[in-house]
């Protein structure tokens, strides 16, 4: 594939899915690797086409020795594409973090794209994640076990905190992405620690994608692509239909509370019942991406078999009581 032709598939893939308007302040997500390289420079090329401003956020996790380096590559890149450029390094050791290191790295990273976006008055936050991230992320779920909301992955498109967060480089592999800088003959930083097999991610992609595509199928990561995009887009229609139920159950609702007819919410197919809830706890502002399997049985339980009165606590200070014939979802304020 040319430089030409990727530049058009990209831009393509952006007009499809809608992820620009005209007139967009874009804040691109930059570590100084090959696929966050490529997007800067691909969005540099169509930036005029579009009608979009661009600026870089560069975050340092200070996980690496050699971190100051990829800040300071980032440094002359934005110069040399005479793009403004907000950086920061991480003030607190993440290795310390409660969880995951990888989810403190993730969140602490967001927190400052949207911040930076708040600063610059972007609406727009681009992430460099392509199609073998895509695939990645589905077997990761499917390993850990996950439903439809899970099987989606990562969306080209999404709202979260008030910023829409844009993937434009999911119609693209990493081999589309690393021709391309060769052709451009641009260079990139190499995270070392992405070799790392102790880490799960580093070894779906090094141990587990290699051996089903050598001896399974060798387009499993096309297949697994087009898997998260059809879950993606009935999610979508799923979700539609739980808002609108959710309004149609709400017998009265407060700035921290949603009070819901039981009986109604019982007469609703299990899967939307799921959907309205996570809905009515995402309005409320909860922590929606670390509800999982265990908490749905735990609600499953309350209506079923505990006391009225009883209370189930979700993540984010999400708590939904059971109330002669209503469920109440309320959340606690910080």
């Amino acid at each position: 594939m040319t430089v030409m032709s990727l530049i058009s598939k990209v831009k393509s893939f952006i007009q499809s899915r809608k992820l620009f308007q005209p007139c967009d302040t874009v804040v691109i997500g930059i570590s100084g690797g090959a696929d966050s390289v490529a997007l800067t420079l691909i969005l540099n090329e169509l930036k005029h086409e579009l009608g979009i401003k661009l600026h870089l956020a560069h975050y340092d996790h200070n996980l690496r020795p050699d971190s100051a380096a990829d800040a300071e590559f980032v440094t002359r890149l934005a110069a040399r594409l005479n793009l403004f450029l907000t950086s920061e390094t991480c003030s607190i050791d993440l290795t310390r973090a409660s969880g995951s290191l990888e989810n403190a790295a993730r969140e602490y990273r967001k927190e400052f794209f949207i911040r930076t976006a708040d600063a610059v008055g972007a609406n727009v936050i681009a992430l460099a994640h392509h199609r073998d991230d895509l695939a990645e992320t589905v077997l990761m779920r499917i390993l850990r076990g996950t439903g439809l909301q899970g099987l989606q992955a990562i969306r080209p498109k999404r709202k979260l905190d008030g910023k829409t967060f844009v993937r434009p480089l999911l119609c693209v592999d990493r081999q589309e992405i690393e021709d391309f800088l060769k052709a451009k003959t641009q260079d990139f930083r190499i995270d070392e620690t992405n070799r790392r097999t102790d880490f799960f991610r580093n070894k779906i992609r090094r141990e587990l994608l290699p051996l089903l595509k050598k001896d399974y199928n060798p387009g499993i990561t096309g297949l697994l692509g087009n898997l998260a995009d059809t879950v993606g887009d009935d999610y979508d229609l799923l979700e539609g239909l739980a808002r609108l139920s959710l309004a149609a159950l709400i017998v009265e609702r407060t700035d921290n509370a949603f009070t819901l007819s039981l009986d109604q919410l019982g007469e609703e197919p299990r899967a939307l019942q799921k959907l309205i809830l996570r809905r009515a706890a995402r309005d409320l502002k909860g922590d929606v991406n670390q509800i999982d399997l265990s908490h749905w049985i735990e609600v499953k339980d309350l209506i079923e078999n505990r006391p009225d009165g009883s209370i189930v606590n979700w993540p984010g200070g999400v708590w939904i009581q059971k109330r002669a014939s209503h469920l109440i979802v309320g959340r606690t304020k910080a």
